[in-house]
């Protein structure tokens, strides 16, 4: 029987800004070709890898919304996740195998090929190795081992009930791929196409949370994510010191020099229900508000439909610059003694002199937002309590998120937008590599590696701990804050917690607090935030991996047993 194989090119661009200007062509459905076809032309070929791009960084990497798990975000619903309100037949996402099986279907077809040119296959090849690795990396960060599947599987093998690998063997299948992918691939290559500097920083992104799950291999892979990180450092890229600008404006990303891989998605191909900003944008209006809560009125209505908002604790992350040129939390200043001392107004304490990335994240009281001056203080139009239609469409915490919403366009849930999100950077290679060299106990070299984001993006005076646990708190401040929305704290207060032989991790249980201000701006309280049970959640052990989903080991009892606690 002749297969066909379907290749559809979405309007979407995967940049990689080592690489030149130009965009992968967006193209129209194509109709089905038989597969013989596929792999004898250099250009149905590269459709379907690009169209396995599609496949597995919008399904895997953009918008996974992990900080609703941490102590960033209020969230505007209940998260079972957090209060840990799931049992072992919940899925987190177990069945990737078709992914896989696509990357093994260009890596099997395009080795046989023999009229494709030898120099597009290494590169195809490279890129298969690629993405196979962030597929098995997604699934492993979830569930630990999982079945390697390396060949394409067909109707004729007896039986595909293959047992889960250990933990340590998917790390080190994902880390040969990426070794491999890492010596084929470019360190330039059109926009849209992995290159070397993207399979170098995905090594110190898998190294290190490998490290943190297989003791055995931990000094062999610190080790290798100082290398990889190192290698990154050579090959061109810059960080932005633009940072609003890297996360908020699309041609500013394609332009900056600190995204080693992103996804952008064009607006003829995307609207706002399509993306993340539709979910950090608020719904409010002056016909929503409440009868005194009218300071100032609305320019235009926000159409947003929110799911999360900056919480009081990732706030509190971000330091200030005090008098003395020091930056410190914002209750050891001195604008905060002489607060107490004489009173004031609110936004000299708190919101004065703050880290840059506080300004380029949130937004809050009496500040622009959209075409809008928002209110969050008592009586404020964006107040908590200011909406009609209770608690949902405004913050419970009183704050905003701007980072990731293009301001220029009012959010309408139909309406086009072009829209990207980061998915590889060099402030995270810095990071990895920093944290990495803490944990050897060189924090001395770690220190310039972590200054490196918190100057540049931060506007903070460097960074001079002398001791390593002074360093250490400053580093996971400082990836905190710079990396926000990112899809990474999650993973990054599990790895921590396994590096410290911890089984609680405060952080993940800790309530999430709000913000009420006066009416008159002089005078603030911290609260928890019960609403959807923020101020409920719970960590424990077991949530170091998920439960391989019982209906899948019911159908392949080789997956047995199931992960610790489940």
């Amino acid at each position: 029987m002749k297969r066909k194989i379907w290749l559809s090119f979405v309007m979407v661009t995967l940049l990689g800004t080592g690489a030149c200007k130009k965009d992968l062509l967006d193209k129209k459905y194509l109709d089905g070709f038989a597969e013989e076809a596929v792999w004898k032309d250099k250009n149905l070929a590269e459709g379907f890898v690009f169209s396995t791009y599609e496949d597995v960084i919008r399904g895997l990497y953009y918008n996974q919304k992990l900080d609703d798990y941490t102590d960033n975000n209020c969230n505007n619903f209940t998260s079972s996740i957090s209060t840990e309100n799931f049992d072992n037949t919940y899925d987190a996402g177990w069945g990737q195998y078709a992914r896989i099986r696509r990357c093994n279907l260009i890596l099997e077809k395009l080795a046989a090929s023999t009229t494709i040119p030898d120099a597009d296959k290494k590169i195809m090849l490279a890129e298969a190795k690629f993405l196979r690795a962030m597929v098995y990396f997604w699934m492993v960060q979830r569930f630990g081992g999982v079945m390697i599947v390396d060949k394409v599987y067909d109707q004729k093998e007896s039986d595909f009930r293959l047992p889960r690998k250990s933990i340590a063997e998917v790390y080190t299948f994902i880390l040969k791929d990426l070794d491999e992918a890492s010596a084929e691939l470019p360190a330039a290559a059109a926009t849209g196409r992995a290159t070397k500097g993207a399979a170098l920083a995905l090594i110190t992104r898998v190294g290190l949370q490998g490290a943190a799950y297989v003791p055995a291999q931990k000094a062999a892979w610190l080790t290798k994510v100082i290398t990889a990180a190192e290698a990154v450092f050579t090959l061109g890229y810059n960080i932005d010191a633009d940072y609003l600008g890297m996360f908020n404006d699309f041609g500013k990303a394609q332009a900056s020099k600190e995204l080693i891989l992103a996804y952008f998605r064009k607006g003829i191909n995307n609207t706002f229900s399509g993306c993340a900003m539709q979910a950090l944008c608020p719904n409010h209006g002056n016909e929503k508000l409440n009868p005194g809560y009218n300071h100032p009125a609305f320019v235009e209505s926000f159409e947003g439909w929110p799911e999360r908002f900056p919480s009081q604790n990732l706030v509190d992350a971000y330091e200030v610059i005090d008098a003395d040129g020091v930056a410190k939390k914002w209750n050891a200043t001195s604008y905060y003694t002489n607060y107490q001392l004489s009173g004031g107004y609110v936004s000299q304490v708190l919101y004065k002199n703050r880290d840059k990335r506080f300004y380029a994240t949130v937004a809050y009281d009496s500040v622009k937002l959209f075409n809008n001056v928002i209110q969050t203080r008592d009586l404020g139009n964006m107040n908590r309590l200011s909406n009609t239609g209770g608690e949902w469409g405004v913050s419970e915490s009183n704050y905003y998120y701007r980072k990731g919403l293009y301001e220029v366009k009012k959010v309408w849930y139909s309406d086009p937008t072009d829209h990207h999100q980061s998915i590889l950077r060099l402030g995270e290679v810095y990071l990895n590599y920093a944290e990495a060299l803490l944990l050897n106990n060189r924090f001395g070299e770690a220190i310039p590696a972590i200054n490196k984001t918190r100057e540049a993006h931060g506007g903070l005076p460097a960074l001079a701990a002398t001791t390593a646990a002074a360093a250490w708190t400053a580093y996971t401040n400082e990836r905190r804050v710079d990396m926000v929305l990112e899809e990474d704290r999650y993973w990054c207060l599990l790895r921590w917690a396994k590096f410290n032989g911890q089984n609680t991790i405060p952080e993940l249980t800790e309530p999430i607090r709000g913000i009420d201000i006066s009416a008159d701006g002089r005078t603030f309280t911290f609260y928890n935030i019960t609403l959807n049970n923020n101020s409920n959640r719970l960590f424990t052990a077991r949530r170091f991996l998920f439960p391989v989903p019982v209906s899948q080991i019911q159908a392949n009892p080789n997956l047995a047993p199931n992960n610790d606690g489940w």
